[in-house]
């Protein structure tokens, strides 16, 4: 009798950590799957922001040429202009063009447009001369080919006067070609979404495209959009489509009122797992094949524990810089909250706010690739001269934000001056700047954290005494006016 007891809470025992660890597999996988998803969202939407990039520099590079002729010798040759010729090796951009103030037209291809083609009243016109800058325009139908595209397009000046806009068209089929390419799981797909709502680009379904989220039955869709418009960051979440569980992520693209989603449908091989009629399933086998349910809780745990440590790493990835290997925003924000409260009424806490000199310039002169290697150099700079418990972010874009513990306003003035030396040591050519190296200045903020104070103020005290130095001809510290 004591042996089948035994036998009985064997079996029992197995049966609940099968279930159990079947319940916590299903967990870590979902988790998984979105950490996944969010590190390959954070790839995908920087490769997608420097593909578009691509487009703006070669309407940039065609302006640029535009720029050393006269007005004559741009207008004499209408058609197949051969100074909007550059774009031949981008099979992405389909023509270069320039609409002139007087209403008429020049371009680069063998196009003629109609008799009652007004460039001054189309929207890439209006928009760019409005803003005084390069655009790119809501999407629209080509009257020709009948696809839908967008155009880039930026204010043309010849000694300093207007004369018209330089423009190229995008085809949206083109954009949605690049994500796909880009995708290398079969089972994701990616889309984007205008401010408004509407879907204009999608990967797996076109059905979808040019319908509104708010009209269409996606349930947890429209919070889950809403969020994002409210966030700078990536946001993740799960919802349902016709029934099928999705997990995905979605993020504004930086420059243009465009949201990016990548989404996955979830594994409905293990999520079934916990539904109940499976529960009753898997107690009538276990009941009979206790070592066959013994075998699989091994394996189950093992594959548990891989994933946990997949997890941590992913966890970890998506809280990083990929590119200067800083930590990135979303780790600030929940960062600053720690050591904030950590700190609060008992030791002090600095801000340095760094802002590399002259960085676009630098960028437009010597290409956007030796950027990127100046912002690794950069950080790796910065973390060699700073402590092991200081932490470093890239704040976005050149701009880098260093928080520093246990820390008073001369103390993190010294750290600056360092910083900044270490920097000008480094001898890096920037034809842009008086000095012709490459410079950064710093902005220095302190704060003993109290519940009267908001944290977020101190941080923007750090970016005021920044402003202040590059005011002050930059390659220099300034420190905030207000000390708390």
């Amino acid at each position: 009798m004591k042996h089948n007891t035994a036998v009985i809470i064997l079996v029992v025992s197995i049966l609940f950590l099968g279930i159990y660890n079947t319940y916590e597999l299903v967990q870590e996988t979902n988790i998984n799957q979105k950490n996944q998803l969010i590190s390959e969202m954070e790839e995908k939407k920087d490769k997608f922001n420097k593909w578009i990039i691509t487009k703006k520099v070669i309407l940039d590079t065609a302006k640029d040429i535009v720029d050393n002729f006269s007005y004559e010798d741009i207008v004499k040759m209408n058609i197949n202009n051969t100074l909007l010729d550059i774009n031949n090796k981008d099979e992405d951009i389909s023509e270069m063009y320039i609409g002139l103030k007087d209403g008429s037209f020049v371009t680069g291809s063998d196009w003629i447009p109609p008799d009652d083609y007004d460039p001054r009243q189309r929207s890439w016109y209006i928009e760019a001369l409005s803003k005084d800058k390069t655009i790119i325009s809501n999407i629209y139908t080509d009257r020709e080919t009948g696809e839908e595209l967008v155009t880039i397009s930026s204010p043309l000046y010849i000694d300093e006067e207007i004369v018209g806009v330089i423009a190229a068209d995008v085809f949206m089929n083109n954009i949605n070609e690049y994500l796909q390419s880009q995708l290398l799981d079969n089972n994701s797909y990616a889309y984007i979404i205008n401010e408004n709502g509407e879907i204009l680009v999608h990967t797996k379904d076109k059905s979808l495209i040019k319908k509104s989220i708010y009209s269409i039955n996606i349930e947890g869709y429209v919070d889950f959009f809403e969020k994002a418009k409210d966030s700078s960051n990536s946001i993740s979440g799960s919802y349902t489509i016709d029934g099928r569980n999705v997990n995905g992520v979605l993020q504004k693209i930086e420059g243009i009122d465009w949201y990016i989603g990548i989404s996955a449908e979830k594994d409905f091989g293990i999520e079934n797992l916990t539904n109940s009629g499976k529960y009753i399933e898997i107690t009538v086998i276990n009941l009979l094949l206790a070592l066959i349910i013994s075998l699989s809780i091994f394996n189950i745990i093992r594959t548990k524990k891989k994933l946990k440590l997949e997890n941590i790493g992913l966890s970890l990835d998506n809280s990083i810089d990929y590119l200067t290997g800083a930590y990135n925003r979303r780790y600030y924000e929940k960062y600053l909250n720690i050591i904030w409260e950590e700190s609060k009424n008992n030791t002090q806490i600095s801000a340095l706010m760094i802002d590399i000199d002259h960085f676009k310039k630098y960028n437009d002169t010597y290409g956007h690739q030796k950027g990127d290697d100046i912002l690794k150099i950069v950080a790796d700079t910065i973390n060699k001269n700073i402590r092991d418990d200081d932490t470093l972010i890239r704040y976005g874009g050149e701009e880098f934000l260093i928080l520093l513990k246990d820390t008073n306003i001369g103390e993190a003035k010294i750290v600056a001056e360092k910083i900044k030396e270490a920097v000008y040591n480094k001898k890096i050519e920037n034809k842009n700047t008086a000095l012709g190296i490459l410079t950064i200045s710093i902005g220095v903020s302190s704060v003993l954290p109290k519940k009267n104070i908001i944290k977020e103020d101190f941080i923007y005290e750090a970016d005021e005494a920044l402003y202040k130095a590059k005011e002050m001809g930059r390659n220099r510290v300034c420190l905030c006016k207000k000390i708390n």
